[in-house]
């Protein structure tokens, strides 16, 4: 088995500031642990974490995203933004143009793996299950947003990011899940 992320974005540093939107573990056990995770565990490193979200955003780590800096710029501050869990500010900005960026590379492997499809290959169980994933990661990283709901992070992309406009989110918790 594995394990995962789940990310707290907020449009605002509202409810960041006086700790009163910060997600915490009970809210995710009555429905994230029994239809996605077995448990969760909150050991983690924030700053780490937010890190390699990052790079999975812009690609940096497989060399894909080499001009990414256009469309996505983050900031994680050392300096706490209030007392009651200390906090430091840490935001992603979206730029135009970053759903088109991120979604290109599953799009095209979407379309390779659709032409390659075979009568065998959708039989397959293991074969469906990873191309479904190029679409949605289900055991991948998660975003807990101001809704107080929880969404794969391809699906928070498609359904909050708008690919003419630019968006800056606020980093709030971060929790570990396993699978």
């Amino acid at each position: 088995m594995a394990g995962s992320t789940i990310f707290q974005l907020l449009p605002s540093l509202e409810g960041i500031n006086d700790g009163s939107e910060l997600m915490m573990e009970y809210d995710l056990t009555d429905c994230f642990v029994p239809s996605v995770a077995d448990y969760l565990y909150d050991d983690c490193n924030r700053k780490e974490a937010f890190d390699v979200l990052v790079r999975h955003l812009t690609y940096r780590d497989t060399g894909y995203g080499a001009d990414s800096d256009k469309y996505l710029s983050s900031f994680y501050s050392n300096t706490k933004i209030h007392d009651k869990d200390g906090l430091p500010e840490a935001f992603i900005v979206f730029h135009k143009g970053f759903k088109s960026f991120y979604f290109k590379r599953a799009y095209e492997a979407y379309k390779k793996n659709a032409e390659a499809m075979t009568l065998e290959k959708f039989m397959n169980g293991l074969t469906m299950f990873a191309f479904k994933n190029i679409i949605d990661d289900r055991y991948g990283y998660y975003i807990f947003d101001e809704c107080r709901s929880y969404s794969t992070l391809d699906n928070w992309i498609r359904d909050y990011l708008k690919d003419d406009e630019e968006s800056k989110f606020y980093l709030g918790t971060v929790i570990n899940y396993h699978y």
